[in-house]
């Protein structure tokens, strides 16, 4: 009688979980579909752990990338003018076989390549705030809190780029030292939320914010830029966005 009715209590326990499993199976299912809508629909927050869309390619073995086919430059964020100046680069020789860097200024968007041409990562990138492709004398020995709106620009022009030190001891990626320009990773500070939300923006005028360094996400710099140029120097692109850039990096018209 005992054994009749344990099997009996099991049999109705079985029962019992088999109605239950498939609800709970349900609620399950439910809680992931409405956890996706919410990751989905939700606004970019630092806090949050959002990210900006950064393509790295480069890999901690720099010679995986030399095998690389370069026709894996068909980035969708690459425009004309930045693949006709890579080709010019490449063709003219003009980087000296060193590692390079292209700055879309229009579309605030950074292209690393190595000295053959071919592209390691891009980045979403914040240029200073004014209108401009020649820096206005003087800029650089001034204090940070005396530059003026009209003085923070990015200029245009081929430079060759030397890490090194800023006056906080933090590394950078000197542009034009004498004009105290370089790239180098979102600062801390109080604005830092806020700058890495406008990395995000697809607005190119919401990049429009630094005093002309050219800023770029943490892991872009330390992943890419800086082992990209730890062991030497390299040549940076500002592409111009109020003059032709032949006028610039004397590129023959066609």
């Amino acid at each position: 009688m005992n054994r009749q009715f344990t099997k009996k209590r099991n049999f109705r326990i079985f029962l019992a979980l088999g109605a239950v499993f498939p609800l709970i199976r349900q609620h399950v299912y439910r809680a992931i579909v409405i956890f996706a809508l919410l990751l989905v629909s939700s606004s970019p927050s630092f806090a949050a752990g959002a990210f900006c869309s950064v393509l790295i390619l480069f890999p901690k073995n720099q010679a995986i990338v030399e095998s690389v086919d370069r026709e894996c430059f068909a980035l969708e964020e690459a425009s004309d003018e930045v693949t006709g100046q890579v080709d010019w680069i490449v063709n003219s020789r003009d980087n000296q076989k060193l590692p390079f860097l292209v700055i879309d200024k229009k579309r605030t968007l950074l292209f690393a390549y190595n000295k053959d041409g071919v592209i390691l990562g891009s980045s979403p990138v914040l240029l200073g705030s004014a209108i401009g492709d020649v820096s206005i004398p003087g800029t650089g020995s001034k204090e940070l809190s005396k530059i003026l709106p009209e003085e923070r620009i990015t200029p245009s022009g081929r430079f060759l780029a030397r890490p090194g030190k800023n006056s906080n001891g933090s590394e950078v990626l000197w542009i034009d030292f004498e004009m105290a320009l370089a790239i180098h990773p979102v600062v801390d500070g109080k604005s830092k939320e806020k700058r890495l939300l406008y990395l995000c923006s697809e607005s190119p005028k919401k990049h429009r914010v630094s005093l002309g360094c050219v800023n770029v996400p943490q892991e872009f710099y330390t992943r890419l830029i800086s082992p990209l140029f730890s062991k030497e120097c390299g040549v940076v692109y500002v592409l111009p966005e109020t003059i032709q850039g032949n006028r610039i990096f004397n590129v023959a018209s066609k």
